[in-house]
């Protein structure tokens, strides 16, 4: 394992072949505003050289990882997505299950953040291959520790 934290279920190197990082864009789904807001100030506080693409749902991260409108411009394909579980019109279930069957999405680490805990929300979320599984309130050390190790991780195995 590439590294160990308390709490965590699923080793996200493992069985996974994730892509080439070849953008520093990472995306954000969140639909309550003041959790985008917490997550934008402690990455704009941790300095790493990364782009935030925010959506506020799933419905709008598969329109931007699909390039449908308002996101026609040509876009890189996201080095890592931060996604809440429980969003109106596509939970993050859905969406992970969408990228899971998409070829070219397929490899990207995805970092759930679930209000819940439910287990069995969870082992579904393990099936598709989550990289890890954050019970909120989300320890922000241990988030920012797997967000940069993960890039980190990427980087080196370009």
């Amino acid at each position: 394992m590439f590294f160990s934290l308390p709490g965590l279920s699923v080793n996200p190197f493992s069985g996974n072949s994730f892509v080439k990082v070849k953008s520093k864009t990472i995306l954000i789904v969140e639909d309550n505003p003041d959790e985008r807001q917490l997550l934008e100030a402690l990455f704009s506080n941790i300095n790493l050289d990364v782009y935030l693409q925010f959506a506020a749902n799933g419905e709008e991260a598969v329109n931007y990882l699909s390039g449908l409108k308002p996101y026609q411009e040509p876009l890189s394909i996201p080095a890592l997505i931060l996604t809440d579980m429980r969003m109106p019109f596509r939970d993050g279930i859905s969406l992970l299950a969408w990228i899971r069957l998409q070829p070219e999405l397929k490899g990207i680490p995805v970092i759930v953040m679930s209000s819940t805990g439910d287990i069995a929300e969870r082992v579904r979320a393990e099936k598709l291959g989550v990289s890890y599984y954050f019970v909120k309130p989300v320890d922000l050390n241990k988030l920012m520790f797997l967000v940069k190790a993960t890039l980190v991780y990427l980087q080196e195995d370009k």
